[in-house]
């Protein structure tokens, strides 16, 4: 009987109480619909991640080197912690046009192998991969080739189609067999820029016999391993030992040698899945933070109404237990309710938009949503922390004695105001005007209520500014990369096979300024090394060296834009200092692939770069400084693209057009995630105001009856929650700004990575909308909940404190 009375009137209060439980129920909704839809998408990708990783069994590890032997894949096949290798070759192709001539600075990296099961490719049209010949002993066709579908369907092609690829010199006709993906290319970068552009970079595979010499001994510039798993704790060490067993067997052959969890093509997509949850946590602590602050004043506004109700149901004889209970019983249907709605919406809205934006980044067989069986966890523990908050407002209330709630004496109206933090400074309190006395008295007796103002406006405006200040600083990566720290025309990048011979690459370096000269440009070249290297305190990054010639195509600035002098010292790139703890003045321990030993290198500076994360050299320091070798990889170029192509040693061209196009479509796509962003700051912002203004309004509801049985206008009465609203909005604006641009940083750095970093400065624009749209939310807020004071029923308003 007690028990089906109290949950009528739970209902009812709910109903009577609405625009403040509707706060708790918005709350709890967007708690859970950000952290399921984020962790769904997250986990979804994972699991499609495992189950084709298991599917197409891609290698462990790869090595790559020059003039490998079959002598060194079999010593390489002996060592303890090899389960077996497979020899191939791996070139870059440039594609050719009908009429001979390159095609928009595409290229493939072709593939070859002696097996189908390494990795087993996913086709999507066309026939099967296939090495060897059929049973009449012949091949499919002449040159049969597999390509990167993402490539061929930007290129239109389909499978019979008939390419041509430039291989160095030589141009051969290929047949497309089959459209394909594989498992080694689940993020396919562009060398150039670090990030996929399917119309210039593609991936390719094919019959290794195809391209065994007619005579002399085949040699290979790719291993694929098989490993022996070790421990947990033990991987690193085993991952290390081997790379230095591969070094020693090859010696200045070694190129370069990553695993699955290093290689960006393969390791970027698990690295993502990581920041995924990591952003979902942080951003579902914050809505939960605000939910649980919304119930607590909810409850004890509603026990503050109720008390005199409280005392009867005790006086009646109903335990302090049920009563409890009962109060907890409205966190439990209105955040409850909230957070199913939210759970169950998520996979249909958050996911959704989070799976469009990473299927044009990476490739996945399937993109699925998978919720987390944590995510239930979270709903219930959501739910009971904001039934701890009701049980936490309501006990004062149930503790006090019947007999004295019940009592007039004991009325909330006969406590004296406290004073307000001016009032200790008489001075200035002295020339404070009535309504500000009012207004700082009224926030300083309702100081949870105050607390819950200034937080909303605080979250409102470090959400709004992570919105505004990712969206910019992704825009402005590409203009910051090639206009700023680039400013060439053309970037022709040697074939590794020219620069490995001293004398071969000084005759290419020669051929690629002499093409330069002939084209009106003359002095306009500047050389710069580019390799992967390691840090011997962190090898689990990938890490580029960038040795920079004499020349004016590179700038390098701090993350403020104060150039840096190169030829001062060694320069380190932003996101790996701030990855390695290290900083100016500190020396740090690197190795290259073409060394065997690590290098100390003393650090100068720490610049901002969007890509290729890393150090920075120039020429001088490197040879003169550091005593090492200066062996020029690419070269930048104040002119055209023109002929480049053809000059003996080049491996590619790329025009600076071309890069940074790419790099703004890859940027477009997270637009979706950055309005996401800004919509989910809007809502806090939004709903914690309203919340404020409607607790306000309740809380002082019989003062502006009184009011305006004084004889005080509306306008007047209006004014002061105006005054009280817009007082708590502006103070969380202030307090939000710093806080939001240690947000910022905070949520860019989590999603960086060790290819690609965004520079967390908010620009005075984007400051200037998220101030605008928190303050212009706050006045909105107040507006409409002054409109209550034209309905206030004096009569009973002033009844309701006897």
């Amino acid at each position: 009987m007690v028990t089906h009375m109290l949950f009528k009137k739970t209902l009812r209060d709910i109903r009577s109480q609405w625009g403040q439980f509707l706060s708790v129920f918005i709350m709890a909704m967007l708690t859970m619909l950000v952290f399921v839809g984020i962790t769904s998408a997250g986990y979804g990708m994972q699991r499609s991640l495992d189950t084709y990783n298991e599917a197409s069994q891609p290698a462990d590890a790869w090595l790559n080197g020059r003039s490998i032997t079959d002598d060194d894949v079999n010593a390489i096949r002996r060592l303890d912690t090899v389960a077996q290798a497979y020899a191939g070759q791996t070139f870059s192709a440039a594609v050719q046009s009908e009429n001979g001539q390159d095609s928009n600075d595409s290229t493939l990296e072709l593939n070859a192998v002696d097996r189908e099961d390494i990795p087993k490719l996913d086709t999507v049209e066309g026939a099967d991969f296939q090495v060897g010949t059929n049973e009449h002993g012949q091949h499919t066709a002449e040159h049969p080739i597999w390509v990167d579908a993402d490539f061929a369907y930007d290129h239109d092609w389909k499978a019979g189609d008939n390419i041509s690829l430039q291989i160095g010199k030589q141009t051969l006709e290929w047949t497309v067999q089959g459209l394909v993906h594989s498992a080694e290319y689940l993020y396919p970068a562009d060398p150039d820029t670090s990030v996929p552009n399917h119309q210039r970079f593609g991936f390719a595979y094919t019959d290794l016999a195809l391209l065994a010499p007619a005579q002399g001994v085949p040699t290979y510039t790719t291993v694929r391993l098989r490993v022996k798993q070790a421990s947990e704790q033990n991987q690193s060490f085993q991952h290390r030992a081997l790379e230095n067993e591969l070094r020693s067997q090859l010696g200045e052959r070694f190129v370069s040698f990553s695993f699955q969890d290093t290689r960006a093509q393969t390791s970027s997509l698990q690295s993502r899945i990581s920041k995924v949850i990591m952003i979902a946590t942080l951003f579902s602590a914050l809505f939960a933070l605000v939910a649980l602050s919304t119930m607590l004043t909810s409850i004890s506004r509603l026990i503050g109404i109720q008390r005199l109700q409280i005392a009867t149901m005790r006086a009646l004889g109903i335990s302090k237990t049920t009563i409890r209970l009962h109060y907890s019983s409205y966190a439990l249907i209105v955040a409850g309710l909230g957070a199913v709605v939210g759970f169950a919406l998520a996979p249909f809205t958050v996911s959704t938009v989070i799976m469009k934006v990473y299927e044009k980044t990476y490739w996945l067989p399937s993109w699925s949503v998978a919720i987390k069986p944590s995510a239930w966890l979270v709903l219930v523990m959501l739910v009971s922390v904001c039934m701890l908050a009701a049980l936490a407002a309501c006990g004062p209330g149930v503790k006090r004695a019947p007999g004295l709630e019940l009592s007039t004496t004991s009325s909330t109206s006969s406590k004296a105001t406290p004073r307000a933090l001016l009032e200790h400074f008489p001075h200035l309190w002295a020339h404070t005007s009535g309504n500000w006395r009012w207004t700082m008295r009224n926030m300083q007796q309702g100081k949870l209520r105050t607390l819950m103002g200034l937080l909303g406006s605080m979250g409102c405006m470090v959400l709004l500014c992570a919105g505004f200040g990712a969206q910019s600083a992704a825009q402005n990566m590409p203009g910051l990369l090639y206009g700023k720290q680039y400013t060439y025309q053309t970037k022709v990048t040697l074939d590794p096979r020219a620069t490995a011979d001293p004398a071969r690459s000084e005759q290419v370096q020669a051929n690629v300024e002499n093409a330069a000269n002939n084209s009106g440009d003359a002095g306009s070249v500047q050389w710069v090394e580019e390799q992967p290297m390691q840090y011997r305190d962190d090898d689990s990054q990938t890490a580029f060296l960038n040795v920079v010639g004499p020349g004016s195509f590179v700038s390098i600035a701090d993350s403020k834009g104060k150039q840096i002098n190169l030829d001062e010292g060694a320069v380190l790139t932003q996101q790996a200092a701030q990855a390695l703890g290290v900083k100016p003045g500190d020396k740090l321990a690197v190795r290259t692939a073409s060394s065997q030993s690590y290098i100390e290198v003393p650090i100068h500076a720490v610049a901002y770069a969007p890509v290729s994360q890393g150090l920075i050299i120039s020429q001088q320091v490197w040879t003169q400084e550091l005593n090492q070798t200066f062996n020029p990889t690419a070269a930048l170029l104040g002119t055209s693209e023109s002929g480049l192509k053809d000059v003996d040693g080049v491996l590619r061209v790329a025009s600076f057009d071309s890069q940074k196009d790419g790099l703004v479509q890859n940027v477009a796509s997270f637009a979706s995630i950055f309005a996401m962003l800004k919509l989910a700051a809007l809502f806090l912002g939004l709903v914690v105001l309203y919340n404020l203004g409607v607790l306000n309004y309740s809380e002082e509801e019989r003062q502006y009856a009184t009011m305006r049985v004084l004889g005080f206008r509306q306008g007047q009465i209006r004014s002061s929650i105006l005054r009280e609203n817009c007082s708590l909005s502006v103070i969380g604006w202030l307090l939000g700004i710093p806080a939001a641009i240690a947000f910022l940083k905070i949520y860019l750095g989590s999603v960086a990575s060790s290819t690609m970093a965004f520079n967390p400065e908010l620009s005075p624009t984007d400051l200037g909308l998220a101030s605008l749209l928190t303050l212009g939310s706050s006045v909105l807020v107040a507006l409409v909940v002054s409109r209550r004071v034209k309905r206030i029923d004096m009569a009973q308003a002033l009844m309701a404190g006897e």
